[in-house]
């Protein structure tokens, strides 16, 4: 908006006129130290707001592990290793989406809801044929998001559970596998693990 009533200042003006360029000037370093404060403030406090949220899912992650029966951890998937790992990928999973991505996402919705209403003040013909064109948008997007994705979150948590518990179950018997020379063989199981 303020670039607009700028640039219609510059365009329109005739000789006589009074230039107002040092009010404009005022207005946009004004908007950039406020844009600037406002984002480090956002960004530090979603920061704040996702690692206590990550604490407090840990910590109950973990009671509810302690609180499992024996026979719980025999089984393959539940290891040591393989539990440490899913402790932490799955609270570092809730702090990305909670985080600073929140705080990003809520100001990319604000921004859009408020560029949509500015649209349809002043042109709500445009307007309509944008957003008929936004489905397009959409699903160019989401094709895009899949392409660069590659395989699926869920195989590569599971791979890196399965790595984890292997590294876990390595470092707690090294004097094992050093006796019988096996740390060749458990390299090459850990990086066939780790591609998915």
């Amino acid at each position: 908006m303020l670039i607009a009533l700028s640039i219609d200042e510059l365009l329109f003006y005739e000789d006589g006129d009074d230039l107002n360029l040092d009010l404009y000037v005022i207005c946009f370093v004004v908007l950039g130290v406020v844009n600037f404060v406002v984002h480090v403030l956002q960004y530090f406090f979603f920061a704040v707001a996702g690692e206590n949220l990550t604490l407090r899912i840990r910590r109950s992650l973990f009671k509810a592990i302690l609180k499992m029966p024996v026979f719980f951890f025999d089984k393959e998937e539940n290891r040591s290793g393989a539990l440490v790992t899913m402790l932490e990928s799955q609270a570092s999973a809730v702090k990305n989406a909670s985080g600073p991505v929140l705080g990003t996402s809520l100001q990319s919705l604000s921004s859009l809801l408020f560029g949509l209403i500015l649209a349809f003040i002043f042109s709500w013909r445009m307007s309509l044929v944008l957003l008929a064109l936004a489905p397009f948008f959409i699903i160019g997007g989401a094709a895009e998001t899949a392409y660069y994705q590659g395989s699926s979150s869920d195989d590569i948590v599971k791979a890196y559970e399965q790595a984890g518990s292997l590294v876990s179950e390595s470092i707690g018997n090294v004097r094992t596998i050093y006796s019988f020379s096996c740390q060749d063989f458990l390299t090459n199981l850990y990086f066939e693990k780790l591609e998915v």
